[in-house]
């Protein structure tokens, strides 16, 4: 009796980020490892979903109160942003950046990563200042 030759089928669970979902994630991850002190309507989380949003547009503080509704005024913006310390931004930047890591990535399990790196050329003056920054390479 021949045997059918069995078809290679594999389960992959795929998940699938939704816009709104990575947008709630950022502010998430803002809310719990920033604090700007607001007082009146305005909330931490407004600035926040309103940075994240003009982010994702690639828009400017000036053109996002034109394009988004219930935004702060652009100078209510520059004014609340101005509170954040440089210092302590990237001090933070981690665990901001890796906030949600521990729902995705779980310990014991095997992972494949792929990381697409490019040189890019620089015609400018080296300088003291940015001589670490510059790699020099032949043309591929």
């Amino acid at each position: 009796m021949p045997f059918a030759q069995r078809k290679k089928t594999t389960c992959k669970k795929i998940s699938t980020l939704k816009s709104k979902e990575c947008c709630a994630c950022a502010v998430t991850a803002l809310n719990q490892h920033l604090t700007i002190p607001i007082q009146g309507r305005l909330t931490q989380t407004d600035l926040f979903q309103a940075l994240i949003g003009m982010a994702a547009m690639n828009q400017s503080i000036h053109s996002i109160t034109g394009l988004l509704e219930h935004v702060p005024c652009e100078t209510s913006f520059r004014y609340h942003l101005k509170k954040l310390d440089m210092d302590e931004l990237e001090q933070k930047s981690t665990a901001i950046l890796t906030h949600f890591v521990h729902h995705v990535l779980k310990p014991g399990n095997a992972y494949q990563f792929a990381i697409d790196y490019t040189n890019d050329p620089y015609y400018g003056e080296t300088t003291d200042e940015n001589k670490p920054f510059i790699i020099r390479s032949k043309r591929k």
